[in-house]
């Protein structure tokens, strides 16, 4: 195991995929003791991976303890980041202990401190309280007001963590809200993300997502089954993480058994049995109980040894009772319950198998439609077998009506219309980013390469818009003398000056209402429509003076021994392009004035006479 703090915590904030590794999580801890931390900052981290490790262990208690001392160092060493990182880990603690007014409050303080100090932590923290809200089956709304404000965080957030920031939404959509469609938007957002970074784990996620949408959305496990094989078997995921490898194996056996390829679930599960002798480590949890149902479930799909097969399904059950709060599969109360009431309806126990289909009812019903379409059949089929005609009626009615319900809301999402909406998204993904980047080339290509000013292809399409404006400044600046710079200092500090001075240009205006042009070799641009007029009488003396605060030696000049700029202004209203053209024009006939008159100065043009403005 990698033994880098920072590396262990971002794995189980950020990645995720390694939160149920605790006995690797309690080696790490052992080696931080080993290692006699002194600074506050490290002892800091070593309790809150303690405090993670309780919290997955589910001991609640001595988590809060852990985050306490965590809390505790950083308001003695002011780390305001840790603070807020505190904050918000008890109020995903008291989350667990459903205390829900104490997990606010500490949610808020957290998030308020953040706000000023890490946007990074701050999408963390709510990706976190998104996580931890769904599984406490929260209301929709709330949900969906968490996912806007995290969307609203990341919009200037493009980092590789956002691919798995996106999973976490896309999963909620697809296990929590039942929308299938925004959750492969999301999906595929992340695939993008993973290619660009080249990280497979991400890429390997997605199609896991995908597959369990397939499998447990649309129930269409064929198509499950092709993302799967393609996870599991190709070479190119070979060195993926075996944890994503092991969810892979137990969601790609269970599609086998959901379209009778008995053999080949078979195969898999002795895959999984062989992993575990070779890798002298147990499962984690939600995997283990996951692989019992799963033999449960081969047992009874093969009618051969029921009694065996039972025993293994009520042995999951009870597992999953005491492991329920961290349990990683969704559907599986629901399919659990249901699978140990088909195992009594063929041992012809059909009152223990009315029961549990009850009892798969009621949680199918926050897992939608389908699942209690599946149970109402069952319980049809049980009260026919005993003959409770009423009952069995009743059901197969219901079971009708859900069929029809599902039809006309369209909230079975076939296949055919899936694949359709999928490649949509793809290739809507793929012309936003060709947008994106021909965006960037053309926004590249108004710029001047040397000072990344607007050029003159810039300036003529500027021009080409204006129109109608009530106030325009022009203002033309030349450096003095440049050429002798140029020929005594030579050209790399030439050009080191004249990006100097583009800078300071830029600095001096005010970029909603001003652009800088570099104009020519040593000339520059500025168009300004402020509507102060006190403005245009202030910025090209403010330009003047800051170039000549950056005091550059230039000791060849026959005005000064700095450098220096000659300025020409002129100003007008703008009814069309070439009203602009004229006032630039004019710009260029002051500048030519200023130069005439001596140099380091400003002048500005009038029609009837040109005046010198400043020296």
């Amino acid at each position: 195991m990698d033994f880098n703090i920072e590396k262990v915590i971002y794995d189980i904030e950020v990645r995720r995929t390694c939160l149920s590794k605790i006995d690797n999580l309690t080696q790490f801890i052992e080696k931080l003791k080993e290692d006699n931390l002194k600074e506050n900052l490290d002892i800091l981290k070593m309790y809150y991976v303690n405090a993670i490790e309780r919290e997955l262990k589910s001991d609640l208690d001595e988590s809060l303890e852990y985050t306490n001392r965590c809390l505790n160092i950083s308001n003695k060493i002011n780390n305001n980041l840790w603070r807020g990182k505190c904050y918000c880990k008890l109020a995903c603690i008291y989350l667990n202990k459903s205390e829900y007014k104490i997990s606010r409050r500490y949610f808020i303080k957290g998030v308020n401190i953040l706000k000023k100090e890490n946007k990074k932590e701050l999408i963390l923290v709510y990706i976190q309280r998104l996580i931890a809200l769904r599984w406490k089956r929260c209301h929709r709304g709330i949900l969906n007001k968490y996912i806007e404000k995290i969307r609203f965080l990341m919009e200037s957030c493009n980092g590789k963590e956002c691919g798995y920031y996106y999973l976490s939404i896309g999963t909620t959509y697809a296990y929590f809200l039942q929308d299938e469609i925004k959750a492969m938007k999301y999906f595929i957002k992340s695939m993008r993300i993973g290619e660009k970074y080249d990280e497979l784990e991400i890429t390997g996620l997605v199609l896991y997502y995908f597959a369990s949408i397939y499998l447990e959305c649309i129930h269409n496990p064929n198509e499950a089954i092709r993302n799967l094989e393609e996870l599991v078997y190709s070479s190119k995921y070979d060195n993926l993480n075996m944890e994503l490898k092991y969810y892979s194996i137990i969601s790609l056996i269970e599609s086998y058994l959901e379209v009778n390829k008995l053999h080949k679930a078979y195969y898999c599960i002795e895959v999984m049995d062989e992993y575990i002798k070779n890798i002298n480590n147990e499962l984690d949890e939600s995997t283990s109980i996951m692989l019992i149902y799963l033999k449960a479930k081969f047992f009874c799909k093969n009618n051969k040894n029921l009694k065996q097969g039972i025993s293994f399904a009520l042995d999951a059950l009870d597992k999953y009772e005491r492991f329920k709060y961290n349990f990683k599969y969704t559907h599986f109360d629901c399919n659990i319950n249901m699978l140990i009431g088909d195992f009594y309806f063929k041992l012809g126990i059909y009152d223990s198998s009315i029961k549990y289909y009850k009892k798969s009812l009621e949680y199918s019903r926050k897992w939608g439609k389908f699942y209690e379409k599946k149970v109402y059949s069952r319980l049809g089929k049980v009260y026919e077998r005993i003959e409770d005609y009423k009952n069995s009626l009743e059901s197969y009615r219901i079971c009708e009506s859900i069929f029809d319900y599902i039809q006309k809301k369209q909230s079975f999402i076939k296949y055919e219309k899936m694949q359709k909406e999928f490649e949509k998204i793809y290739n809507e993904e793929k012309i936003k980013n060709l947008n994106i980047y021909n965006k960037a080339i053309k926004e590249e290509s108004y710029k001047d390469p040397l000072t990344k000013v607007f050029n003159r292809t810039y300036l003529e399409e500027y021009i080409s818009k204006s129109c109608n404006i009530k106030n325009m400044c022009s203002i033309m600046i030349d450096i003095d003398y440049f050429k002798t710079y140029n020929d005594n200092y030579g050209h790399l500090k030439g050009d080191k000056v004249l990006i100097n001075v583009a800078q300071i240009i830029k600095n001096s205006c005010n970029e909603l209402t001003d652009i800088v042009i570099r104009y020519g070799g040593e000339e520059f641009l500025v168009l300004s429509c402020n509507e102060d007029k006190a403005y245009f009488e202030k910025l090209p003396l403010k330009i003047k003076n800051n170039i000549n605060s950056l005091n550059i030696l230039h000791e060849h000049s026959l005005i000064s021994d700095r450098v220096t700029v000659s300025i020409g202004v002129a100003k007008s209203n703008i009814y069309n392009n070439c009203d602009c053209i004229n006032l630039i024009k004019q710009a260029d006939r002051a500048l030519y004035i200023a130069k005439e008159q001596g140099r380091n100065r400003i002048i500005q043009y009038n029609a009837k006479k040109t005046l010198k403005v400043k020296l």
